[in-house]
């Protein structure tokens, strides 16, 4: 069983085991147990769930951020084909202004 004491205003963690001990009758004769302070150990596991959901969050946006750039790269992509397409005269015209490609691509050396 683990609970708080609060002695001071501070909090402390505190695992508690025990067991009675019995006679022959089965009459309770004493108590025998341990109590161990754990608060460090409560205080880390608190940490170390922060910093796990702190990760998860970065790692959520991270997927967010990689979909939007392959997105964009893909449409990027797709246009520089088409703008190729157009210069060498593969694509009809209606499919390139849905693709938005307009005029010709002038480039300088």
């Amino acid at each position: 069983m683990d609970f708080r004491l609060l002695p001071d205003g501070a909090a402390k963690y505190i695992h508690v085991v025990g067991h009675p001990v019995v006679n022959g009758s089965g009459d309770v004769i004493e108590l025998v147990g341990t109590a161990m302070d754990v608060t460090e150990q409560h205080e880390s596991r608190a940490a170390l769930q922060a910093a796990f959901e702190q990760i998860k969050a970065e790692e959520t946006e991270l997927r967010r951020m990689t979909d939007a750039i392959c997105h964009y790269a893909k449409a990027a992509r797709t246009h520089l084909g088409a703008v190729a397409s157009r210069d060498r005269g593969e694509l009809p015209v209606h499919e390139l202004r849905h693709l938005g490609v307009y005029g010709r691509v002038q480039t300088r050396l």
